[in-house]
């Protein structure tokens, strides 16, 4: 197997959180260095068994990021798209990486991929396919040998896992299977995490009784934003139903996020009224003291994002406390992070394994269900799934 030193040291920066509670829950992107030929040669890029292996560092969400790379690497490489086995990774498989967000995915990943490949196919040719390698090809050399050499970039091929998109294999996080696995899901009030929301009353004996019952959990790390969270477990998902019904959990929220309210916060009209909105000058040719005037008035209604996949997660805990989990998010390694730090686990022993997303605009690069399935494993001592 031919590949860096490096991949066995690591690397990446140190996220701090401000909180356990919000930063799973909020929107967060952490900052970190764009992606380097370093990066790609280290653990994006293997040669092995006379294969390579690509562990695609982007989030697979329908835009065929999985499919572009696996063409730059093809080209960059001089070999054809049957000889690259183009996964998705696991947090411990490459380095740190930025959320796949943006659509910077060919801007910032396709140059440094084409240098480590094509370092990687001056070793194979010089006859090295033991041991590591050094980075000796330049971006405008990549990018030049790219071009030239374009049998693979920028054409028709067959789409990365669409046979098995179209065949119903197992790509999602809700298709995970794990031996002894549970399902489970999190019941909360229907009002918005902004408000609180507190559990009243709730049929406990009657939730037991009820056949395929596993566990009831509440746990503070349930809670998201002010409402708080109660965990049902089930040997199956039509009992999941069955329990909820029996529990007949009654919720008291306080407060209330009318229509009405929504509309007078955004009402632009009443913000001007009450004096000028905050502002920031990016001109600096423009006085910023100066007098302002607003010419052009656009009114635009909600559009909310409706990914077409529902969140799921997976979590399986070892007998020596290792965490492993499936899920289809933005960002593996924040959500590795925020599992680190809620559970108080040993960083080595938690892993993330990135599966297919369907569709995200964002709101997958928080931890949710991720957060959820791990806390409720945890409790019933089995894999669980939450969806």
């Amino acid at each position: 197997m031919i590949r860096r030193r490096s991949l066995l040291t690591g690397g990446g920066l140190v996220v701090l959180f401000a909180g356990v509670g919000a930063c799973s829950q909020l929107p967060v992107i952490p900052k970190r260095p764009a992606a380097s030929a370093e990066d790609a040669l280290s653990s994006w890029v293997r040669f092995a068994g006379g294969r390579y292996t690509l562990f695609v560092p982007r989030c697979e969400m329908g835009q065929n990021i999985q499919t572009a790379l696996k063409q730059v690497a093809c080209d960059a490489l001089g070999v054809a798209p049957g000889d690259v086995d183009a996964l998705l990774p696991a947090t411990r498989d490459i380095r740190r990486v930025r959320a796949t967000v943006g659509s910077d995915s060919i801007k910032d990943f396709a140059l440094p991929l084409a240098q480590a490949c094509a370092a990687l196919r001056q070793a194979i040719a010089a006859g090295r396919t033991e041991g590591v390698i050094d980075l000796r090809s330049d971006p405008a050399q990549a990018l030049q040998g790219l071009l030239r050499e374009r049998r693979w970039t920028g054409r028709a091929v067959p789409i990365e896992q669409g046979l098995a998109i179209v065949t119903g294999k197992p790509l999602f996080a809700a298709d995970v299977r794990r031996p002894g696995q549970r399902f489970a899901r999190v019941l909360r009030a229907s009002a918005s995490p902004e408000l609180e929301s507190t559990l009243q009353s709730y049929d406990e004996p009657a939730a037991r009784a009820v056949p395929g019952f596993v566990a009831l959990v509440s746990d503070p790390l349930l809670r998201q934003g002010r409402s708080q969270g109660l965990g049902i477990v089930a040997t199956t998902p039509g009992a999941l139903d069955r329990i909820e019904a029996a529990l007949a959990p009654r919720w008291h929220v306080e407060g209330s996020c009318s229509q009405a309210q929504l509309d007078a916060a955004t009402d632009v009209s009443a913000r001007l009224e009450a004096g000028d909105l905050r502002h920031t000058v990016h001109s600096d040719s423009i006085a910023r003291d100066g007098p302002w005037q607003v010419d052009l008035r656009l009114e635009i209604p909600l559009a909310a994002h409706g990914a077409i996949q529902a969140r799921a997660a997976v979590a399986e805990f070892a007998p020596d406390g290792g965490l492993s989990v499936w899920a289809g998010t933005q960002d593996t390694f924040y959500v590795r992070d925020v599992l680190v730090k809620s559970l108080r686990l040993n960083e080595a022993k938690a892993v993330v394994h990135a599966c297919r997303v369907g569709g995200a605009f964002g709101g997958k690069t928080l931890c949710t269900v991720e957060l959820e399935a791990a806390v409720l494993a945890r409790a019933s001592g089995a894999p669980v799934q939450v969806q």
